[in-house]
């Protein structure tokens, strides 16, 4: 008999980034070795926090021969504040608890979408009891607020509290990170015989063998500047201001590095408004797989840049795909944080102070004044990317996880 999963997720395609095509490639994936996958999910929204066009209104159902794909409309905040997200959240979640899952014999919940992932759990336990279940963590909700909202840091007591009572409901827990994983056993109280890491993989293909110089013409790139991109979500968590202070510094002492911020977000409008005069700033709108991986490995240096005080909520997923570009990275991030862990792993990199945009200019320069040093850097992560971060490897890793709940 066919096995049959629902997902239960706020972000899946057409999302470009986040979590939204992870969650998609292992739907698939599953989908094409036999299973019969359901998906209940938000409204599509991120990272511009405004629904897609063409799902503004109402329910969208979608249908193939492996799949359906419910997607539920729910209020979205066009500021994302920790009260706003967690109303959308309960909103989604409602909204989950009341539709058809199709008698699952898995479910399987991606967080960190806390509060939605305990109404949907409750519905779990009271509607499909025979059921096995399990909890996606992408990223840690407590930790976050204790980095990222210092203004709400009298909540993550409890929030931590709340946290461990949903995770610990599950049959699994699977964190991205071995960090992740210490932290769901230690602070939140998950039985380690529960717990399972899985890391996520790069979603993108490699760039085709197109000429690097036709790609960096078709983006206004001069072969004489030394390109630094920047790729993925401008929220609050990435503190790009300090990407744009550094171009300004590099403005004004006339250095050929040219700065490239690739993506969207909710922090995109302001980003714009602070680089205004700054001749060396250039933005970019979010790009196809192939386009994006052209203009990831046609880059000089690739740019992860976050909030000062982040150590454990969350590991870019932009890591996997900078990796397998065969780009050097640098990570102007906490020293000691997850972040800053996989870069040093991987080999392919170095790590700058976070918050620091003088800095982060002048370990540019160094590493923009001999290019030949640091693409031969740049070489480990296409190894480590393969090793570490294959979408083959993960697959067999979450097989191996519902071949375990199913008791095949």
């Amino acid at each position: 008999m066919q096995p049959r999963l629902t997902i239960v997720t706020l972000n899946f395609d057409p999302e470009p980034t986040g979590t939204a095509p992870y969650t998609t490639y292992l739907a698939r994936h599953l989908a094409s070795s036999g299973w019969a996958v359901t998906i209940v999910a938000g409204t599509p929204h991120y990272p511009q926090w405004a629904a897609y066009e063409g799902y503004e209104h109402g329910r969208r159902r979608l249908l193939t021969d492996t799949t359906s794909v419910l997607h539920l409309q729910h209020y979205i905040p066009s500021r994302p504040s920790l009260m706003s997200r967690v109303l959308m959240e309960v909103h989604f979640g409602l909204k989950a608890m009341a539709v058809d899952w199709r008698d699952p014999d898995v479910v399987l919940f991606v967080s960190p979408a806390l509060f939605s992932t305990a109404l949907a759990l409750l519905a779990q336990k009271l509607r499909y009891r025979n059921s096995r279940s399990v909890v996606w963590v992408q990223d840690l909700y407590a930790r976050g607020v204790e980095e990222s909202h210092a203004s709400t840091s009298h909540l993550v007591v409890p929030l931590r509290w709340f946290e461990g009572v949903v995770l610990s409901a599950t049959d699994t827990v699977i964190g991205i990170h071995e960090r992740f994983g210490r932290y769901v056993q230690d602070r939140l109280g998950v039985p380690s015989s529960r717990v399972r890491v899985i890391g996520n993989w790069s979603h993108i293909p490699a760039s085709s063998s197109a000429d690097r110089a036709t790609i960096r013409s078709s983006f206004g790139w001069n072969n004489g500047e030394v390109v630094v991109l920047h790729a993925g979500n401008m929220g609050v968590k990435q503190n790009l201001e300090n990407v744009v202070d550094a171009a300004r510094l590099s403005d004004k002492q006339g250095s050929n590095l040219r700065f490239v911020l690739l993506g969207n977000g909710n922090q995109r409008r302001s980003l714009e408004g602070r680089a205004v005069g700054i001749s060396c700033l250039q933005f970019i709108d979010p790009l196809p797989d192939d386009q994006y991986s052209m203009a990831l490995s046609a880059a000089d240096i690739l740019l992860v840049n976050e909030r000062p005080g982040l150590q454990e909520m969350s590991v870019p997923s932009k890591l996997a795909s900078y990796f397998s570009s065969g780009r050097p990275v640098i990570g102007a991030v906490s020293r000691g944080g997850a972040t800053a862990s996989e870069i040093e792993r991987s080999g392919a990199g170095i790590i700058v102070p976070s918050g620091d945009p003088v800095g982060l200019w002048e370990a540019l320069v160094v590493m923009g004044q001999d290019l030949t040093n640091a693409s031969q850097m740049g070489e480990n992560g296409p190894a480590y990317a393969r090793e570490h971060l294959s979408a083959e490897a993960a697959m067999c890793r979450w097989e191996d996880v519902f071949r375990s709940l199913l008791g095949t």
